[in-house]
C-alpha cells in the first residue's frame, strides 16, 4: 500500500554506501509525500531505513507514524557532503500490532530508492545499524563490521561481530534528531596493526568535544567511551586523529558502539 505524489522521474544510479557495498538502484525523484503500510505481530520500536541519493543541501522531512505527532528528520547538510548513494535510519517509537501507517512529507521535492524496516527488540540501535551521513578518510574508506584494511574486526586476540572499521585522518557523521539519550563504544588499533599505529579518538556532538581516547597505539587496552545528554543533539561526529607521526597503520576500530534510545 505505498503511495507517493509529485512530479516525479526514474533515474538509476551506481554507488557505494559510506561503510557499505556498491550497489545499482532505481531512485524515484520529485517526490513531494510518500506514505505506506507495515505489519507487526506485536507492538514495539521499528528501525526504518531508507535509502536516498544524496546532493546540493541533501533533505529535510517529516515523519508521521499512525497520524501522530510530526517527527523531523534532518538529512541536510554537514561535514562531508559528497554526493552519492546514503542510507539512513530513524527510531519509529510505539508501534502498534497489527497495521502501521508511516506518512512522508518533503520540505522540497526530494527522492528514494526503497525502505526497510525491523523490530528493535533493545533500547538501543548498534552503531554498525545507524546510517552513515558523511563519511571521509585520507586512506581507504570507511568499514562496517570490517576493520579498515577489510579483515574481521579484531582488538588484541578479542574478535567482534560488530563495529565501524576507519583510517586516519577521518570523521564519520551521524543524524541523531534528538531521539536518543546516550551513546557508548570502545576504541583500539585493530590488531591488523601488529602493534603499530596511533590515533587519538573523539566524539564530537552539534559542535563540541564529548570524549576522548587520548592517545593509543596497536599495544594500548580498549578505550571505553560514554556521551550522555543526547537528548537534543542533532549531529555526531566520530573523529579519528593521526598523533601528529603520520597515518602509516593508524587503523582504528569502533566496537560495541550503543546509541540509547530516551
Amino acid at each position: 500500500r505505498y503511495a507517493a505524489s509529485g512530479a516525479t522521474t526514474n533515474e538509476e544510479r551506481y554507488g557505494r554506501i559510506p561503510g557499505g557495498r556498491k550497489l545499482k538502484e532505481m531512485f524515484v525523484k520529485g517526490l513531494e509525500t510518500e506514505q505506506f503500510e507495515f505489519q507487526l505481530d506485536r507492538p514495539g520500536d521499528v528501525l526504518l531505513s531508507r535509502r536516498w541519493l544524496f546532493s546540493d543541501n541533501g533533505q529535510s522531512l517529516t515523519l508521521k507514524l499512525n497520524g501522530g505527532a510530526d517527527m523531523p528528520w534532518d538529512l541536510g547538510k554537514g561535514q562531508g557532503n559528497a554526493p552519492g548513494i546514503r542510507e539512513s535510519s530513524f527510531v519509529l517509537r510505539n508501534a502498534v500490532a497489527g497495521t502501521n501507517v508511516v506518512s512522508v512529507r518533503y520540505a522540497a521535492p526530494g527522492n528514494c530508492a526503497g525502505y526497510r524496516l525491523e523490530p528493535l527488540a533493545t533500547n538501543w540501535v548498534d552503531l554498525a545499524q545507524w546510517g552513515v551521513l558523511n563519511a571521509m578518510q585520507t586512506k581507504g574508506e570507511l568499514q562496517k563490521c570490517r576493520s579498515a584494511g577489510g579483515t574481521p574486526l579484531q582488538v588484541g586476540k578479542a574478535p567482534y561481530a560488530t563495529g565501524i572499521g576507519s583510517h586516519a585522518n577521518a570523521f564519520i557523521e551521524y543524524p541523531l534528531d534528538g531521539q536518543f539519550k546516550a551513546f557508548e563504544v570502545t576504541v583500539a588499533v585493530d590488531a591488523v596493526t601488529d602493534g603499530r599505529g596511533t590515533v587519538i579518538c573523539s566524539i564530537n556532538v552539534d559542535g563540541q568535544e564529548k570524549a576522548t581516547s587520548g592517545l593509543i597505539n596497536g599495544f594500548s587496552k580498549p578505550v571505553a567511551l560514554k556521551v550522555d545528554g543526547l537528548e537534543k543533539a542533532r549531529r555526531m561526529l566520530l573523529i579519528v586523529k593521526d598523533a601528529g607521526d603520520g597515518n602509516a597503520d593508524d587503523m582504528a576500530d569502533w566496537v560495541e558502539g550503543r546509541l540509547y534510545l530516551k
